[in-house]
């Protein structure tokens, strides 16, 4: 008695309606960003998170909502220690950042001032004479331009803190239920496709699960060493700028030189346009970056994503023309589930096909 199998036609429309379902969830979730963002943030923070919960709850024998707890707890005492050390760090640095900034409007005016009239010289076609370049940044403008997107700052001032007193809870219940919610999504698919699905859940949290960890950790590392080194070179704003730096290395290849400007414009508006502390910090940079790429990333990020780095390349500028910084960060990991779902259905299609051959022979 043979086993049923369907054909591959059957299949090929199963597989068809899965990624209409997935095509129409995404383009969902993109017309209603702002709703599904705190979940999105909340999905990745269960990610690092979760193998936490594993190790507390088999050393100490806890169960999953008291070990939760207990992350928790120990997670917001070590985060406000860190806000408690930090904040008046930083704090000091923007208080250095308004006292000099009438200097730095100075400069800037003088300096914008200068480049316009040596291009008025090398291109006298261009309409530069009577340009005001400093209008567009001048304090008095921008106060008039806030004043009239007063109710657009309301409302993102409102979203932020709802974010923030959402993100908490809807992790706490990722974190609590994730097992059961998987199991309930695992009994709604059929019996003919269920180890499939099954080893591309697997394979997807695997690999989610180690690129936002390594990600997050390679960020952390990265703003550390920069912040060392620019505090090295007396560069002013040094934490607050390798605060940048770590967080723009999430984005490969284009992350690390989105960190370098602010430390290079905040060098020039210090200490003029000179060479020597310009290459400096490019080469402080590229220090960091060789260490990042030969021994950070190999160990804590490891080959997690699998990608040819033309194929990220052109994946970050994509999501960079469609959704901005934020797509940027999320594209990577996005195209590596993408790959690993084809890779999956292939391999799926290839068994049926050579089972089905078998059984005809």
């Amino acid at each position: 008695m043979s086993t049923p199998i369907k054909s591959n036609w059957i299949l090929a429309r199963d597989l068809l309606g899965l990624m209409v379902a997935l095509s129409f969830l995404v383009f969902v979730v993109i017309m209603l960003w702002e709703i599904f963002f705190p979940l999105v943030i909340s999905v990745i923070i269960a990610y690092l998170l979760n193998p936490l919960i594993g190790i507390i709850s088999h050393r100490f024998r806890l169960g999953r909502t008291t070990s939760v707890a207990v992350l928790y707890l120990g997670f917001f005492s070590l985060f406000g220690l860190s806000l408690w050390i930090m904040i008046p760090l930083v704090i000091k640095e923007i208080s250095l950042v308004q006292i000099q900034f009438p200097v730095y409007m100075n400069y800037t005016q003088t300096f914008s001032g200068q480049v316009l009239d040596r291009l008025q010289q090398w291109f006298p076609a261009l309409p530069l004479k009577n340009y005001d370049l400093m209008s567009m940044i001048n304090p008095v403008n921008a106060f008039s331009g806030g004043l009239r997107n007063i109710p657009l700052i309301i409302k993102a001032i409102v979203n932020v803190a709802m974010n923030i007193i959402l993100v908490p809870f809807v992790t706490f219940f990722l974190l609590k239920d994730g097992p059961i919610l998987k199991k309930k999504l695992y009994e709604l698919i059929p019996n003919t496709y269920y180890e499939m699905y099954r080893n591309l859940a697997y394979r997807m949290g695997q690999q989610l699960g180690n690129y936002i960890r390594g990600q997050a950790m390679d960020a952390l590392i990265c703003g550390m060493l920069s912040s060392l080194g620019l505090w090295f070179m007396g560069v002013k704003y040094f934490l607050l700028i390798g605060m940048v730096a770590g967080v723009a290395n999430l984005i490969p290849y284009f992350g690390p030189v989105m960190g370098m400007i602010p430390a290079i414009i905040v060098t020039i508006i210090d200490k003029g346009l000179l060479p020597g502390p310009i290459l400096a910090i490019v080469a402080m940079f590229v220090v960091v970056q060789l260490i990042d790429n030969l021994l950070i990333n190999p160990v804590v990020v490891g080959n997690s994503v699998d990608l040819h780095p033309l194929v990220v390349m052109l994946a970050i500028m994509i999501g960079g023309a469609l959704g901005g910084l934020f797509a940027m960060l999320l594209v990577v990991p996005f195209v590596s589930v993408m790959r690993i779902v084809i890779i999956e259905v292939a391999n799926e299609y290839r068994y049926r096909k050579s089972l089905k051959n078998s059984l005809m022979s």
